[in-house]
Order: C-alpha cells, then structure tokens, then sequence
C-alpha cells in the first residue's frame, strides 16, 4: 500500500498544480473580462439615462396636465389629477417596438383650459424651466411658442351690434331701426392667437418676458395683447390689471364671456410678493383711461393727470382662493375752448373666489362696487358712465355694481359644461342721457368635448339683455359653435 502512495503522489501534486493554474487567469483573459465589463458599465449608464428621459417626459405630460398654483398671485387651486383613457400606452422600453400613440386622450378637467389667458399662469421655477420650454443653446434660458387656432360659427336670434363677441351693450332696443334687423350668421377666426414666452434665472428671481397677440384688430389685424417683463416680483409693460381675477374668469367658446367680469388690459408698473404662506399681494401704477358722458354746450374729454392706482390681498388654499381687490383713481374732464377743468375721486373695491368641488368640477365668482370705475368692468367700458358732466358743469362720478357666477362640471374626463350668469348695474345720474346703460345681464351655457388632449369642440347658446335709462330695453339670444386647437 505504502508503494502504491508512494507512486501516485507524484500524479496528485500534478493535478493539483495543473487546476491551481488553469483556475489562474492569463493576461489576455484579464483584459478581455475588464473590456466586458466596461460594455455592461455603458449598458447600464445607458439604461439609466433612457429612465431619466422616461421620468422627465412624464413629469412634463403631468405638469401639462396640472400646472402648479404656487408662485402666482393669480392662480386658482391646483384640479386633479385626470386620469387617462383606457389603452393609452407608456413610453416603450428600451429595445421595444413601438406602440402606436392613441388618438382618444383624457382631457384637462380644469387646471389649464380654465384658463383663456396664458398669461396668468405661474411663472416657473427658479430656475427658469417650465413645461414645454426649449433650451436656447449656449445660454441657461428657456422659451416657448404657444397659443391655439380657433374657429367660430355664430347665429344671432336677435341684433346685436357686435357680430364676433356677445357685448350685450350692442344689444339693439327693441322699436329702433337697429331692431328691425334681425339675426345673422358670422363666421371668423380671429380668436386665434400666438405668444412666445421667455425665461430665464437672475439673482433677483426668475425673469420672464411675454408677448402674445390676436387677431381682433381691424380688418382682422394682429394686436397686441400683452407685453411684459418680470423679474422677482416686479413686472413692467402690459397684462391684466391689478384689480382683475383672471383665475373666476370661466371657459366661454364667446370671446367676450360674462360682461359683469373685470377684464382690463393696460399698461403698468406692479409690484407683489408673498406675506405668508397662502397669502400674495399686488399694487400698481396703471395706465389711467375713463370714459365719461358728455352734454350738450361742453368740449373736452378725459385727461386724468395721474396713474390709477390698484391692488389685491390673495389667500390660496388647497381647494380654492380668495382674493380682495381695490382701486382709487382720478376721473377728470379737461375742458376746452374756454370750458372749465373739472375732476372727481373714483374708487372700488371687488372681492372674488375660486372654489374646486367635487370631481373637478369649479365654482367662481366675483362682485365689484364702485364709483367712476365703469371702465374696468366688461360690458361698461367706453360706455360713458364712469362719470357725468352735469348741466352746470360739475363732474360726479357714477356708481355702478357688478357680479358674477360660473360653474363648470365635468359629465365625463373629456366632457364638460360651463354656465355663468351676470348682471351689472349703472344707477341713475342726472348727467346721463336717457339712451346710457342702466343695466346689462347675460347667460352663457356650453357643452365642450374634448376628443384629443389638443382639441376642445363645443356649442353655447348665450342671452343677454340691456336696459337704458329711460326704461327702453332689448334682449337677444346667440348660438355658437367653435373649434379650438392648442399649440402648446
């Protein structure tokens, strides 16, 4: 036995030393595993920057969806999440085939197309990115072209002066000339519109630069309708006044919308800034402008020698906002060819909510009172009755009261309904003519349907009717039918 082990250990230590070197690897197989590796490494890196891409285009699709309601003085409460149509399909994996993109999406339920204004929509981050802004290459700024393409057929039941927005103060009294006219169908595209948003981070907070027009010149000319810098909290150029709610304003297929709104676009200087947490605040120089009735035997015309002055306090909670707003201004006739100057004090004060209900569905409101203040308010702008210029040349200011309501609901994700009514009311002055606005009221009622997340296709009837100051009255009744695109 001895002999046998004795001839055999040569053998084992053999074996043994040939596995301890098979299992020691050459060179050549070092390298070739470090180059393997580095090949999983680069995979790996690149799956993670597929996911990134994946996450970051899914959070631009949710900010779309739902901008936030911080950071702006004007934004209403963030709506819900909507949830999307059955079959709509993720981002495909790496290596995927891809899907077909499907065509029914779910509609925004209230954040954005509550809105009719982009310019009223938060500003940003801090750093200058926002949904659906481009890079400017070489630069840390941002921009975005947006706006939407909008076509309307309207049939008016009744004559109404202007024949693109239901301004109840064209609305003709009945026994006039105006009357006898009857209805008429329009057809136009002027609402479309364009604007192109700039941002970029500063050391003073973030800057933004916004420009946007339609088509609601003459002859259907490109105007101006907004133009503006911000940076920080100061803004300069031309947005919605201070005294203004945008956020109770509802989504109407009209371009007019409830004439007991403020709806004032002027140039200005303001200044706001955050007291606390859900509070904000504004105040403005503004660009001054009354329209002021006029008698017989006086020339002149308004010529205030200072800015007006509005601002608000806003508290915005997690289901919905609150804002009190006021305005005290100088409404002055600057009389000529001998006639004496003469000037009043207006002011007002206005208070409006936004409040989210169940499923998505919003109610807003807003309630105006005040003298010489006519000019911010919808329907009684340019109507001569901020102020009258009495018999004996004294100027008084007029006092007027304005409110409204709107509802929307949402039947189905992509189907919804808004209804708004409004009244406003001008008391008597004995410096009015019996042909001045004594009182306006209006009914909007639409049914929208939203087939592509891009896409709002909807029908409005609309009544309205106005009353001068000798009692006479008309009312009239306007069917409209709109398609809108969004560009961005």
């Amino acid at each position: 036995m001895d002999d046998r082990i004795r001839m055999l250990a040569p053998v084992a230590l053999w074996l043994v030393s040939g596995v301890a070197l098979a299992a020691e690897p050459s060179l050549a197989e070092l390298l070739e595993r470090m180059n393997a590796y580095e090949t999983q490494v680069r995979q790996l890196e690149q799956r993670v920057e597929q996911a990134e891409q994946r996450a970051q285009a899914a959070e631009t699709a949710l900010a779309r969806l739902q901008p936030a309601a911080a950071d702006s003085a004007l934004a209403i409460a963030p709506a819900p999440t909507p949830s999307v149509t059955a079959g709509e399909v993720p981002p495909a994996a790496a290596g995927a085939s891809p899907q077909p993109t499907p065509v029914l999406v779910a509609a925004t339920p209230v954040a954005v197309r509550h809105y009719k204004d982009k310019s009223i929509i938060p500003h940003g981050e801090s750093d200058g990115r926002f949904p659906n802004a481009w890079p400017i290459p070489g630069t840390d700024s941002y921009v975005a072209i947006g706006g939407y393409v909008k076509a309307d057929v309207i049939q008016d039941f009744d004559a109404v002066g202007n024949q693109n927005q239901f301004a109840t103060n064209t609305i003709a009294i009945d026994g006039t000339p105006n009357a006898d006219l009857g209805g008429k169908t329009t057809l136009n595209a002027r609402e479309t519109r364009l604007n192109i948003d700039f941002h970029k981070p500063s050391e003073l907070g973030p800057l933004r630069a916004f420009v946007e027009g339609d088509f609601f010149g003459d002859s259907n000319a490109f105007r101006l309708r907004h133009g503006y810098g911000q940076i920080g909290g100061l803004l300069f150029g031309q947005t919605w006044t201070t005294f203004a709610d945008l956020a109770t304003h509802p989504y109407t297929l009209d371009f007019e919308g409830p004439d007991a709104s403020v709806m004032r676009r002027t140039p200005q200087i303001r200044y706001g800034g955050a007291l606390a947490p859900g509070w904000s605040w504004a105040a403005a120089l503004e660009e001054p402008g009354a329209s002021i009735a006029n008698v017989p035997g006086f020339s002149g015309a308004d010529r205030s020698k200072y800015p007006d002055l509005p601002g608000f306090v806003r508290y915005q909670g997690a289901s919905g906002a609150v804002q009190l707003a006021g305005v005290v201004r100088q409404v002055r006739f600057d009389g000529q060819s001998g006639d004496g100057n003469e000037a009043d004090v207006g002011y007002g004060a206005g208070l409006s909510f936004t409040r989210s209900l169940f499923d998505g569905d919003v109610l807003s409101g807003q309630f105006v009172y005040g003298a010489g203040i006519a000019n911010y308010v919808q329907g009684l702008s340019g109507q001569g009755v901020d102020a009258a210029l009495g018999a004996n040349g004294k100027l008084e200011t007029v006092t007027t009261a304005s409110g409204m309501l709107a509802y929307t609901h949402h039947w189905q994700v992509n189907l919804r309904s808004v209804l708004s009514v409004s009244l406003s009311d001008v008391d008597d002055e004995s410096g009015l003519s019996p042909g001045s606005i004594d009182r306006l009221q209006d009914v909007h009622a639409n049914l929208i349907w939203s087939p592509l997340k891009a896409l709002d296709l909807g029908a409005e009837i609309m009544w309205g009717e106005r009353r001068d100051q000798d009692g006479a009255d008309g009312q009239a009744a306007r069917l409209q039918f709109s398609a809108r695109y969004q560009l961005d």
